[in-house]
């Protein structure tokens, strides 16, 4: 389908960035597949599916032999896990609020040598229809 990129160069996004925190709070990545970031989602489900096993793992560890070092870790896990998550949802919402900005707006760069000089270029294309 044509982008709009009247939508695009306005203030409203094309994807509901608050439509997409609550998809990503209740799994992580979803809000990522929500914005076709299909392997930033893979990262975001596996990393925060890591750091819960390794809290629920050193909990067990914990409760078992009441070693100081297992509840230690639990707690490090437990404070890595709650930075993850919070970075996932701000994550999908600055995607969902991004979502095709780049196809709108394209900025590019080139550097080049011709005859001994190097000659550098910045581009910017905006697309209007």
């Amino acid at each position: 389908p044509p982008l709009d990129t009247d939508t695009l160069q306005s203030d409203k996004s094309l994807k509901s960035p608050w439509g997409e925190v609550p998809r990503t709070a209740i799994m992580p990545g979803w809000g990522q597949i929500y914005t076709e970031q299909y392997v930033k989602s893979v990262i975001a489900f596996s990393l925060n599916g890591f750091l819960v096993y390794q809290i629920y793992n050193y909990e067990q560890k914990w409760r078992e032999e009441q070693n100081e070092g297992y509840r230690a870790k639990r707690n490090l896990y437990t404070w890595y896990f709650s930075l993850a998550y919070l970075l996932t949802m701000v994550d999908a919402y600055v995607d969902a609020y991004l979502y095709k900005f780049d196809e709108a707006i394209k900025i590019s760069y080139h550097l080049e040598k011709q005859e001994e000089i190097w000659i550098s270029a910045l581009e910017v294309s905006i697309a209007w229809r």
